[in-house]
């Protein structure tokens, strides 16, 4: 992914750095998708 991220819906899990995840979610909250994430 690097410095641009991938479109939220083209991707089902993501092993990252805390500070990508903090952008990640940053992301879904902005786009509205916080629903969607979970923990299986």
């Amino acid at each position: 992914m690097g410095a641009t991220t991938a479109p939220t819906d083209s991707w089902d899990a993501c092993v990252c750095t805390i500070e990508k995840a903090n952008s990640l979610l940053n992301r879904a909250a902005d786009e509205g998708a916080l629903e969607s994430i979970g923990v299986n």
